[in-house]
Parts: C-alpha cells; sequence; structure tokens
C-alpha cells in the first residue's frame, strides 16, 4: 500500500479539504468543541466584564475618535488597523465591554483554526487523545486568556490574524489550492496594518522559505515546487498590494511614506537610555529634554525604574521645543540613536541583549494578570518554565529532523518531503515569526513579553507538531539507517 493510501492529507495522494473539514469527526474532536464552547461562555460573562485600558490604549482609543469619516486627519502615531476595529466597536456599542467580548470571541476562534491544524496533521493523531486535548486546556487557561481579552490592545486581533493566516496556508499547501495560498497570504500582509511590528514579515518569509526551496530543491517532485513558486509570489504580491498601498496613500495624503507617524528611529532611541549624558553640546538642548524625562521616569513611584519608555514622556517638550512634526522627530531620534551607539556600542549591544533575554520571561507585568491576583500569577510562572522547557525539547527534536532531512538521499528525501511538506512550511513560517518578532522586540523595542503574547498558541503548536512527528516517526518518517545508506 502506497502513503497516499495510508497518510491522507499529504501532498502524495489526493487531499479533500471537505473531508479533513467535516468527514471522520472522533469523540475527543466533539470533547473538544464542546470544551470552546463552554470557555467561550465562561469568559465572555466573566473575564471580559472589566476591560482594562493602558497608556497604549489611550493611542487607539484617541485615534479611532478621529475616523468617524474613515480618514484620519493627520498621520496616526499607531497603526490604523486596531483603530478602525474600535471604530467599528464603538458604532455598535459605546461600551468597551463589547471590544473585549469581541476579543474574546476572535481569541477562542484563533485557537479553534489551530486545533483544526492539529486534527489534520498526521503526525499528531499519532499522539494519545489527552495530549491533543490538553493543547486547547493549555490556551484555555484562565490567565492565558485574560491576558489577552480583558486589555484594549492589539495582541488578541494579532493573533487571529496570524492564527488564521497559518491555518489557511497550511491547507493551501497540503491541497495545493492557489485560492487559499492567496488568501492566507492576504491575511499575513494584513498583520502588519493591524501591528506596525510586522509590516516586514511577508518579505521576511519568503527569505526564509527561499533557502529550502534552493537547498532541498533535488527532493521536491514538480507538483512541490510550483506550490512553493506560488506561495512566495502569493506573498510578496499581498504585501507590495497592502503595505505598499498604505505607504503610498499616506505618502499623497499627508506628505510621509510611512505606515505611522513615528518611525523606527523613534522606538530604537530607548536603547541610548544609560548613555545620554555623552551626546554633544551642539544637541544640547535635545539632551537636556531627554535626560529630564528619563529621569522622572527612572525616580517615579511603583514604576519599573529602568528609564524604558521616557521617549513617549519627551516626545511633547521635544515638539514645542523643536518645532517639528512627529517624523522628522522620529528621524532626529534616529540619528541621536546612531550617534551615541558609535560612540557607546557595548551599551548597545548590553541593551540589546537584555531586551533579548526579557523576550522570553514570562508576562507578569501585565495588568491583566494582576487583576486576577490570588495563585493566578505564580500558576501562570510555573507554567511559564514548564513551556521554555518544551520548546527546548522541540527545538532540539527539529535540529536533529533538519540533519538527517539534508542528509536523506534524494529518492528518499522525495518520499520525505512528499508526507511533510505541510508541516515542514508551517514549523518554518512560525519560526520566521518568532525570529523575527524576537529580533525587532531586542533590536527597535525594549523586549516587552507582551509582544511575544501573540505568538504562545503558534509556539505551542510548533511544539506538537515537532513531538508529534518524533513520536510518529516509525508510521511517518524512515529510519536513520534508511537515510543514511539510501
Amino acid at each position: 500500500m502506497s502513503s497516499a493510501d495510508t497518510l491522507p492529507g499529504s501532498l502524495a495522494g489526493e487531499f479533500s479539504l471537505r473531508e479533513t473539514l467535516f468527514q471522520g469527526t472522533k469523540p475527543w474532536e466533539v470533547t473538544a468543541v464542546v470544551l470552546l464552547l463552554i470557555a467561550a461562555s465562561l469568559y465572555l460573562l466573566h473575564l471580559a466584564r472589566v476591560p482594562i485600558v493602558t497608556n497604549d490604549s489611550l493611542g487607539y482609543l484617541s485615534i479611532a475618535e478621529q475616523l468617524g469619516d474613515g480618514i484620519p486627519d493627520s498621520l496616526p502615531e499607531r497603526s490604523l488597523g486596531y483603530a478602525y476595529l474600535l471604530a467599528m466597536c464603538a458604532r455598535v456599542s459605546n461600551s468597551l465591554l463589547f471590544v473585549t467580548a469581541l476579543q474574546s470571541i476572535l481569541y477562542l476562534l484563533g485557537i479553534f483554526a489551530l486545533f483544526m491544524v492539529l486534527r489534520s496533521s498526521v503526525a499528531v493523531n499519532h499522539l494519545r487523545r489527552p495530549w491533543r486535548l490538553a493543547f486547547l486546556l493549555v490556551t484555555l487557561l484562565p490567565f492565558q486568556v485574560s491576558l489577552f481579552a480583558r486589555t484594549i490592545l492589539t495582541e488578541v486581533p494579532t493573533f487571529f490574524l496570524l492564527a488564521l493566516s497559518l491555518t489557511t496556508l497550511w491547507y493551501g499547501v497540503n491541497s495545493s489550492r492557489r485560492i487559499l495560498l492567496g488568501v492566507g497570504s492576504i491575511l499575513c500582509a494584513l498583520t502588519g496594518i493591524m501591528r506596525p511590528t510586522y509590516y516586514l514579515l511577508s518579505p521576511t518569509i519568503v527569505i526564509a522559505l527561499l533557502v529550502p526551496a534552493v537547498m532541498g530543491a533535488r527532493l521536491l517532485n514538480a507538483r512541490q515546487r510550483s506550490c512553493l513558486r506560488w506561495f512566495m509570489w502569493a506573498l510578496m504580491l499581498s504585501w507590495i498590494g497592502i503595505i505598499g498601498g498604505m505607504h503610498l496613500f499616506n505618502g499623497i495624503r499627508f506628505g510621509h511614506f510611512q505606515m505611522t507617524s513615528l518611525s523606527a528611529g523613534f522606538f530604537i532611541s530607548q536603547k541610548s537610555t544609560p548613555v545620554l549624558e555623552y551626546l554633544p553640546d551642539s544637541l544640547a538642548q535635545i539632551r537636556a529634554i531627554l535626560i529630564e524625562h528619563r529621569d522622572s521616569l527612572l525616580l517615579r513611584p511603583f514604576g519599573g525604574h529602568t528609564g524604558w519608555g521616557f521617549k513617549w514622556e519627551a516626545l511633547p517638550a521635544l515638539r514645542e521645543a523643536l518645532g517639528m512634526s512627529d517624523p522628522e522627530i522620529s528621524s532626529l531620534l534616529g540619528s541621536v540613536n546612531l550617534l551615541l551607539a558609535k560612540q557607546k556600542p557595548f551599551s548597545f549591544l548590553e541593551m540589546c541583549a537584555m531586551s533579548a533575554a526579557r523576550f522570553f520571561l514570562p508576562a507578569t507585568e501585565l495588568p491583566a494578570l494582576a487583576r486576577l491576583g490570588g495563585i493566578y500569577p505564580a500558576a501562570y510562572g510555573l507554567f511559564h518554565i514548564a513551556y521554555l522547557g518544551l520548546i527546548a525539547y522541540a527545538l532540539a527534536i527539529s535540529f536533529y529532523y533538519l540533519l538527517l532531512y539534508l542528509r536523506a538521499p534524494s529518492k528518499l528525501g522525495r518520499a520525505i518531503s512528499a508526507e511533510l511538506l505541510g508541516p515542514g512550511v508551517t514549523l518554518i513560517i512560525i519560526a520566521v515569526l518568532v525570529s523575527y518578532t524576537w529580533v525587532i522586540a531586542s533590536v527597535v523595542e525594549h523586549g516587552h513579553p507582551r509582544y511575544r503574547l501573540p505568538l504562545d498558541p503558534l509556539i505551542l503548536l510548533f511544539c506538537y507538531l515537532v513531538i508529534g512527528t518524533f513520536h510518529a516517526r516509525p508510521a511517518v518518517l524512515p529510519s536513520e539507517s534508511e537515510v543514511i545508506h539510501g
């Protein structure tokens, strides 16, 4: 019997999207859907009842108020995607409870989309039923949902777009259906509108896919190569149309070809927090303003005492003193930071290293977790330690399989590619997502764990796919002797 007969859902045989989605439903899957419905009821009634508004939330709410006719009056400080979502919610209800309820629904829909990926994965189906249900239990824990749904921020819509994009691409790659690949590519590009962090995500994924597409060309058949080529073209064209279109619109209407009024130069300026005193006397006015607001933030009671975020404190004073627009101030601060990075390079590297380490820490500083109180913060910390261990284990297995794949003879490599192209592309996309976010958060931002939160369920899916393949190895993959000796 061929692998196409034994492994439905692979590219070796005919992939039926309808059958994968709706037929062959098992009791444990019904249990999972019931669990999702129960969680939806509980979270909509309890967690969404007290919205949490932060300083960043106020910025989005302010922009949403300006979108009465659908077009902002000036180039906004923050992304328009979330502001449009808030504006649409305001037309239905003036209460923020509606926003948190909607975010709860979006989060649960995103988890259900990832669950559908698990359901159709041949490798994960070899895991025992409790392990598959554990994915839902972990992602639906109270502190997990509370970190997302209760706060008026971009985390939930970003996660929803990423999860829906990944799920669509999963089915598109497995079935070689170009319409699904196109839809997934559009959703991927839209994340850059929802959260500017991801406005270079699509080109980054294309670059990452070029490596296996070139190095593994001998291991792919014509259909698989065509599928990958179409996918990469769809990603680039969607990105050019959506992100490029936004830049063009802002350039024509506001005179600045950028997504927001505050560019990377503004955000990267916080890497110079410890060394502002080294600015030359020719920049004495700017130096005095930046030091004043940094020191004020350092001494503020109940603050983080790190000085991070002083740029927002100094922005109004810089506008008044310099008479510049926000894009001009962003460009100036970028030049200032570059000057300080040349003078104190090791300080810049130290700040980046601190941000990189902070990115993977528990998000215990978020108000949503503090509001839960009780044992939840401690339980979240213990859960996060186990979560990091799971990631380390999955990474070790993935590197092992990568080396095994690259050593495989051509004939055997094609057999592996036929079974694992869908999971392989999915794993590459998740790995690129995490790496990309990590680099941006470490170099441009201050590495707050909040930037990782939309990726946590996707990282868990990555672990499931890798570990599931490892446990299903006798049925899915050849042995080491077959790989080495062909």
